[in-house]
């Protein structure tokens, strides 16, 4: 909990006056009788109201509590509200907060509304009951994540190049008129799309255009 005691504090330290007023707000909802520190009945109410109820027990106060005197000052309030805001997970296991390394159902990360998380322990010794099988711990998992938006953001800029070259090598035919051109271009956009009837008849237009050509260029180019 101390490193999580650091950030939160260096988040407090380094944000500008309105998220500091946002942080002193919300202390002063959660001190109702206004002492100017959170007990434990207030901590209990405020995160209850607030939907957060596996946040809710004594002894994740015990552990936000860093100097020990049964109430939380405003540091310790900015700790639990870093919590809050990042994500932070509580075991679906035994319930206790994870302050470390955690492992994530892959399966209920990506198509369920809440994800089903458990500590090292529980997961090793089995003690939970999930439908799913495959767990990624978050570090693995936020790598896997990185590496899947790389790909989809790398295959949709390829896309782009080619619909810009295909683009581009149209126009130049429009420019040449060449029917020899515009059939073999046509035929490879078939080939290419896997659009297979059409592929015959662009195959005789193109060896018509190389018996015939000034008949072709006459004429103009047959329509498919």
């Amino acid at each position: 909990m101390d490193e999580l005691h650091k950030i939160a504090k260096a988040y407090y330290e380094t944000a500008n006056s309105e998220n500091k007023d946002l942080g002193h707000r919300l202390f002063k909802r959660m001190d109702v009788d206004g002492d100017g520190q959170i007990s434990l009945h207030e901590f209990l109410a405020f995160l209850k109201n607030e939907g957060r109820g596996e946040m809710a027990s004594p002894s994740f106060f015990k552990e936000l509590n860093k100097n020990g005197t049964g109430r939380l000052d405003l540091m310790e309030a900015m700790t639990l509200c870093y919590i809050m805001e990042s994500g932070r997970k509580f075991c679906n296991g035994c319930g206790e907060f994870m302050k470390g390394i955690f492992l994530s159902c892959m399966e209920c990360f990506d198509h369920e509304d809440r994800s089903f998380n458990l500590c090292c322990a529980c997961f090793e010794q089995g003690r939970y009951v999930h439908s799913h099988k495959k767990f990624l711990d978050n570090y693995v998992l936020l790598e896997t994540k990185r590496l899947d938006a790389l790909k989809e953001k790398n295959a949709a800029k390829t896309k782009l190049r080619r619909e810009a070259e295909k683009k581009r090598v149209g126009e130049e035919i429009k420019k040449n008129v060449n029917p020899v051109a515009v059939a073999f271009f046509n035929f490879k956009s078939c080939v290419e799309f896997k659009c297979f009837s059409k592929i015959f008849n662009l195959l005789i237009i193109y060896f018509c255009c190389r018996l015939q050509p000034q008949r072709l260029l006459r004429n103009g180019s047959p329509n498919l």
